[in-house]
């Protein structure tokens, strides 16, 4: 039997409801996604970060993603001091839990300089400090006090510390010396504060801080606590030179010399960390020092020397374990010996040194304050 047709009436108006009811879902699905596409590319871009780079120098130029800024008193911190202190700050209160962690995020300055107000430096501390006022020192050579690097650090005045001297875990301590490089004025019989310069600075401050071979025994976050204290006692432009073995060097013997837990230091703790250029100095610039990189091998293995790295020894600090200073590095290479272990010449790459460090200097910005500057 042959079906019925359909009126055609009524296929005619079918297929106009089919098409109203697809028009009216379009519209529909069209209003909620662009109501919802903000939220979907917001969520987007809080999950998408730049593809790494294998190149060091680009990684030495990248700056880190910023801490969250710390929360200041508008009556007693500037505008200026907020922009330099809030990373270092942040990483100043990183030490205290509880109820003090929470006060020193909120108003930092006024919290640690309260806790300075309450510390009793040691003997040794105050003989240091005071010897560093009738001196007028304002260099220091951190780690460095039982050794002889100290002497050839700089040819101006140099308090060479260790940790009697100068605990660098220890914010105190570190203010303890600033102390001595601070003009004070006292009014109406109130107790000494640090006076400012007629540029409305702080009258006080470290010029020059030297390191060598000395933060490859610390671990990461130490060395993040060393650079803020670092920070914030310096002068605007002060100097930061830091020298460590470099993890970057081709050579074998000298990679198992230098690697972490295999080398004592005296009675100190061994090696935690073989240091490269890609990763020391992102610590220091993460605080907001500048980088000025003086000698490092890079990732590739090739060796970089700055040609104006040697300009400033007598002022910055002479960095023993160097290209130029380092007598190894006389020629012919021979293989050396001794109780930390064996360099062997014959493992060297063509135009390799003996024994050169990861080094570089560290500069505080000129409109960066000395942060914590009180009696």
């Amino acid at each position: 039997m042959i079906p019925k047709a359909k009126h055609p009436i009524r296929l005619h108006k079918a297929k106009k409801r089919t098409k109203y009811l697809l028009l009216t879902a379009l519209i529909l699905v069209t209003v909620a996604v662009s109501s919802v596409l903000p939220i979907g590319m917001h969520f987007f871009a809080l999950f998408s970060y730049p593809s790494p780079s294998n190149d060091s120098k680009s990684l030495l130029s990248m700056s880190p993603p910023p801490l969250i800024a710390t929360e200041h008193s508008e009556e007693t911190t500037s505008a200026t001091e907020k922009s330099c202190g809030a990373k270092v700050y942040h990483q100043l209160c990183l030490r205290f839990d509880g109820a003090d962690s929470l006060k020193c995020h909120k108003h930092p300055k006024e919290f640690l300089e309260k806790k300075f107000s309450e510390y009793t430096p040691s003997e040794t501390e105050m003989k240091a400090r005071a010897l560093m006022k009738e001196k007028k020192i304002t260099h220091l050579s951190v780690g460095a006090a039982k050794s002889k690097i100290c002497s050839d650090v700089i040819r101006r005045a140099t308090l060479c510390t260790d940790r009697a001297e100068l605990d660098l875990f220890e914010l105190n301590s570190w203010l303890n010396l600033l102390q001595s490089t601070i003009s004070y004025t006292s009014s109406s019989g109130g107790s000494a504060r640090s006076a400012l310069n007629s540029n409305g600075h702080n009258d006080g401050g470290f010029e020059v801080i030297f390191s060598e071979h000395v933060l490859e025994h610390f671990d990461p976050m130490q060395v993040q606590y060393i650079a803020a204290a670092a920070f914030a006692v310096l002068k605007p432009g002060g100097i930061f030179r830091i020298a460590v073995p470099d993890g970057y060097k081709p050579s074998p013997s000298y990679q198992t010399y230098i690697r972490p837990g295999g080398t004592p230091s005296g009675a100190g703790q061994n090696h935690m960390v073989a240091w490269t250029v890609d990763t020391l100095p992102t610590i220091f610039r993460t605080a907001g020092f500048d980088i000025i990189p003086r000698e490092h091998f890079d990732a590739h293995g090739h060796f970089h020397s700055a040609t104006d790295a040697y300009d400033k020894d007598d002022v910055y600090g002479k960095v023993n374990r160097s290209l130029k200073h380092d007598v190894r590095n006389m020629k012919p290479y021979k293989s050396i010996s001794n109780t930390m272990g064996t360099l062997n010449a014959d493992d060297l790459k063509p135009d390799e040194p003996m024994y050169t460090s990861l080094w570089f200097d560290a500069v505080k910005p000129l409109d960066c304050d000395v942060l914590l500057n009180t009696k």
